[in-house]
């Protein structure tokens, strides 16, 4: 099969039937500043209280110290100059990847080139691609080329660790530095779904895919490999829809941009849908602020909800500083201050 080559600049219609490549182009510093007057006047105090009064002041004057600072630092890693890419998946996550790809382009991401395999389906899993002699042939022939920096796939219910690594090392051994990027998508049938059902379906799995994850980082330390369970952003926007809170959408099946998704089966996105799971995906890869992405403008509430999934995918994320999860790091304070309390 000949690789297709395309230009893509505005939202893309999902690929459900054709599939191919498709190829786009396009030291932390913390400053402190803190003005603290004390005036004191103490008399006919002991030595104790003199001590004790001395004490309270420190305290106080750390505690100002904290309310007062001026942080200028990025809580998360600093804005990537982008990467180039490579995405392979299905039609829950390539178009995924091209409105990634297209808001990429108009937010100054200078360094940015993505190019994307496509199978529909189960197809597209990442055992399923590495089984078919085809679409390995047309991502090994992209991975050869050793330029590829983010090598993106999505898991299928019985991938595990053991289908990832073939394709891990085989991307190594083009590029001993490549960063990796696991992406789980909706539940099918979210249009007709309970949404507190779909929201679980999604949640369990992400926990599921995420000890993958965890195993493959073991595995792996020396290569970064993110972890976004993007699907999330399907059950926060339809309990909005539900709460008549989402006014960008107008109806739950249909074609458009007021449409939530475009089918009931298997249940492809609408176009809101995608923009907001890609938006997602350049916080995750690319360390880009919300406010700082050139997306379409929505009345909904976006940045909450990008909050919300953002938040919801913390605990999945490997802290830069120290190669731990946050889940680590939430252990390590606890055990800090049990230390403590009885130090």
């Amino acid at each position: 099969m000949i690789p297709m080559t395309v230009d893509v600049e505005t939202d893309a219609n999902q690929p459900h039937h054709d599939s191919g490549l498709i190829e786009t182009r396009a030291p932390e510093r913390t400053t402190i500043r803190v003005s603290l007057h004390f005036q004191q006047t103490i008399q006919g105090f002991n030595q104790m209280t003199y001590r004790k009064t001395t004490f309270t002041l420190i305290l106080g004057a750390l505690l100002l110290l904290v309310l007062n600072a001026e942080v200028s630092a990025s809580e998360t890693r600093p804005r990537s100059q982008g990467m180039k890419c490579l995405f392979a998946g299905h039609s829950f996550f390539c178009p995924v990847a091209l409105s990634f790809d297209r808001i990429a382009k108009n937010s100054d991401f200078p360094e940015h080139e993505m190019k994307i395999v496509f199978r529909g389906g189960q197809s597209g899993t990442a055992g399923a691609l590495w089984l078919s002699p085809k679409p390995r042939k047309e991502i090994e022939a992209v991975l050869a080329t050793g330029t590829v920096e983010l090598f993106g796939l999505t898991p299928g219910l019985s991938d595990d660790e053991e289908t990832f690594k073939k394709w891990f090392d085989l991307a190594l051994e083009h590029n001993p530095d490549t960063r990796f990027f696991i992406g789980t998508p909706w539940a099918m049938g979210g249009a007709s779904m309970d949404t507190v059902m779909f929201d679980r379906i999604i949640t369990g799995y992400a926990n599921r895919c995420a000890e993958v994850v965890e195993k493959l980082r073991a595995m792996y330390p020396k290569n970064e490999i993110d972890f976004l369970a993007y699907g999330k952003m399907a059950p926060v926007m339809k309990k909005r829809f539900e709460a008549e809170k989402l006014p960008d959408i107008e109806t739950m099946l249909g074609r458009g941009r007021t449409a939530f998704f475009t089918d009931e089966r298997p249940g492809h996105a609408g176009p809101m849908l995608l923009e907001l799971c890609a938006l997602t995906w350049l916080n995750e890869l690319y360390g880009a602020d919300l406010d700082s992405l050139e997306h379409r403008n929505m009345k909904s509430n976006v940045p909450e909800m990008f909050e919300e999934v953002m938040t919801f995918n913390a605990p999945f994320r490997v802290a830069p500083e120290k190669g731990s999860t946050d889940h680590d790091l939430i252990e390590s304070e606890e055990s800090a201050k049990t230390t403590a309390e009885t130090s």
